[in-house]
């Protein structure tokens, strides 16, 4: 089975954004429909549909044609299509169109393109078989999506059984999940697959061996092949399929998140505090987000998660080694407690992966924790530096 997800950086420069005297002047600056943050690089939405990446560029996942330079500032996705939501995971991002056409770009690896193939390409291609999708979710190295009959597909890699179709064999097109259930949401992490009925029941399928899938495992590694009920009675909203743990909004506004378990060969993520109950441990069974908070969208990342309240407060959980609570510091702890975001920003999206970044109310972008640069003279990763507060997100490159 593949391991979650690590990374570790050399060559950091650190420089903080901790202006804590309220948020700036944004008048003139870009205003976005919806970002999405993923392990090495962002996209989003701007009004007119237009898509732009920024941070590092794996085969071409900044999707502007070049395979190679990275970039700080958003860059425009080279296509004339028009896009209406777009998700970032691993070295790949996806999108959908106006026609609720998918198109991806990026890594291909294991068929992650959902064209047919096994190769990368730094323009969007069309997702096979042109189905119609209204949602589509980018995990670490797979995709899913569902139809507007609640249909679930999914491609790209299956070696923990996270496409759900009943087997760990890759497909590079959209392969039907194994189950009659209508879904209404859908969420790829990083080995798991999670969804939530019409009814808001939640399901999750793949890996489970931290507990993310909410299934109790007797043997690890572990992994479920089809969807699986969530332990317990409730029902959610929305869903948020993360590394080694899940969240979702329960339909009463709170915040429950699962997974993060010790495993023999490995520490869990809930040791530092991922599952923001409070403590530092990891549960196969959904746990309550501490304080109270009345929800209104929450998303697991990497090594953190974060949420919007009811009252358009953001509140994040988890690691903050590279500021990725956006409390204006960083520090070696864990945080099992939702913490406010260290701006008096009234938000309205927030998306996680190993940085972060959210919508103001006007759709003003800010993000926070790692901000990727150029490869270093190796070759290797190199961190241009920490945002430990959210930060205007740079004027896109037009």
């Amino acid at each position: 089975m593949k391991q979650p997800h690590l990374l570790f950086f050399g060559l950091v420069s650190l420089f903080a954004c901790n202006d804590a005297s309220g948020p700036p002047d944004t008048s003139n600056r870009e205003h976005w429909m919806t970002l999405s943050a993923g392990v090495y690089h962002s996209c989003g939405i701007t009004a007119d549909g237009s898509a732009f990446c920024w941070g590092l560029n794996p085969s071409g996942a900044l999707g502007y044609g070049d395979a190679t330079v990275a970039s700080v500032r958003p860059v425009r996705v080279l296509t004339d299509l028009r896009f209406t939501s777009i998700s970032v995971g691993g070295a790949f991002s996806c999108g959908l169109t106006t026609a609720n056409r998918a198109y991806c770009w990026g890594a291909g690896y294991g068929g992650a393109l959902g064209d047919g193939k096994n190769t990368s390409s730094a323009t969007p291609v069309a997702v096979a078989d042109d189905h119609v999708f209204t949602q589509i979710s980018v995990g670490f190295e797979h995709i899913c999506a569902l139809t507007p009959a609640g249909e679930a597909y999914c491609w790209g890699d299956n070696l923990s059984k996270e496409l759900g179709d009943g087997t760990n064999v890759q497909r590079s097109i959209p392969t039907h999940v194994v189950s009659n259930i209508a879904f209404k949401s859908i969420s790829a992490g990083n080995l798991q697959t999670c969804a939530l009925s019409i009814q808001g029941k939640a399901f999750c399928w793949g890996g489970s061996s931290y507990g993310e899938a909410g299934v109790a495992c007797d043997t690890v590694p572990c992994a479920w092949p089809t969807p699986q009920p969530v332990s317990g009675d409730l029902t959610f909203v929305a869903i948020s399929a993360g590394n080694t743990f899940t969240c979702a909004v329960s339909t009463s506004s709170e915040a429950w998140c699962w997974g993060g378990l010790d495993l023999p060969w490995s520490d869990g993520m809930g040791r530092l505090g991922v599952l923001g109950d409070g403590s530092s441990r990891g549960s196969a069974i959904p746990i309550r987000v501490a304080g109270n908070h009345r929800f209104t969208e929450v998303v697991a990342g990497t090594r953190s998660a974060c949420g919007v309240t009811e009252g358009n407060e953001g509140y994040c959980w988890g690691v903050n080694s590279s500021g990725e609570l956006g409390i204006g510091t960083v520090d070696d702890n864990g945080h099992p407690n939702p913490t406010r975001l260290g701006r008096e920003i009234t938000w309205s999206q927030i998306t996680a992966g190993d940085s972060s970044c959210g919508l103001d109310q006007q759709g003003v972008a800010y993000c926070w924790a790692m901000v990727y640069g150029e490869p270093d003279a190796s070759g290797g990763i190199r961190i241009q530096g920490l945002w430990t507060s959210p930060t205007l997100l740079p004027d896109p490159v037009k």
